[in-house]
């Protein structure tokens, strides 16, 4: 009776074992090579601003290749896109505030890793200041024989130099007798025909992002006196 027991126990402990060995064997193939690759990426999270872009990048061992084969999606493009993806790294665009993630995923494995992408307002950066200054001293704007005569610039210096409104007004008193021409968001070229040498003209610029003002002035004299 005891020997029958012994062999009865010694059954069921078999049993058991065959039942378990397919469920360990699952757990471990994990995939076509996914038992010899190890994909590494260089962050699990980013904080990001409105407007930003963030690369992430990837590394993978032994296969060092493996990780050009890597393919990249986003959970939410509203929030964040990837802007470019070139197998082992990816660029990340902020779009808007919220939250989402990014997968990399290795085809033929169930390798996939995920970044979660945080994105907050862009930050604004207000005006608290504007200056002008000018490429010539006297400041004067010279009409007559343009051969060899050089340009007046006036440039307004809008303060701080980071600042997220750096739009501007400008404006001439009296009016209608320089020509201001854009050269770039904060600098004009200043002409002027003959007829109006010898007069003064004020040049205001007025900032959009708090209205704050500077004026310099500028004399037009003809290409012989100066």
């Amino acid at each position: 009776m005891i020997k029958k027991r012994q062999l009865l126990f010694v059954l069921v402990i078999v049993i058991a074992l065959m039942l378990t060995l397919p469920v360990f064997v699952a757990c471990t193939d994990t995939g076509e090579n996914n038992g010899a690759i190890s994909i590494t990426l260089n962050t699990t999270n980013l904080q990001m601003q409105v407007g930003d872009n963030q690369s992430i990048f990837a590394t993978s061992s032994p296969d060092t290749n493996a990780r050009n084969q890597l393919t990249w999606v986003t959970s939410d493009a509203t929030v964040a896109t990837i802007s470019r993806a070139v197998g082992q790294s990816v660029q990340v665009a902020a779009i808007a505030e919220g939250t989402a993630t990014i997968t990399a995923t290795l085809p033929g494995t169930y390798i996939a890793h995920t970044i979660t992408i945080t994105v907050s307002p862009a930050e604004i950066i207000l005006v608290t200041g504007v200056t002008l200054a000018s490429n010539a001293s006297p400041v004067t704007v010279i009409v007559g024989d343009s051969a060899g005569v050089r340009t007046l610039t006036i440039s307004a210096n809008v303060l701080p130099a980071n600042a997220t409104n750096r739009n501007s007004t400008w404006s001439t008193y009296p009016s209608g007798i320089l020509s201001l021409n854009q050269l770039a968001l904060t600098s004009r070229n200043v002409s002027a025909s003959e007829e109006h040498v010898g007069q003064i003209v004020t040049i205001t610029v007025v900032t959009e992002c708090g209205g704050f003002s500077a004026s310099i002035d500028v004399e037009i004299v003809g290409a012989a006196t100066e």
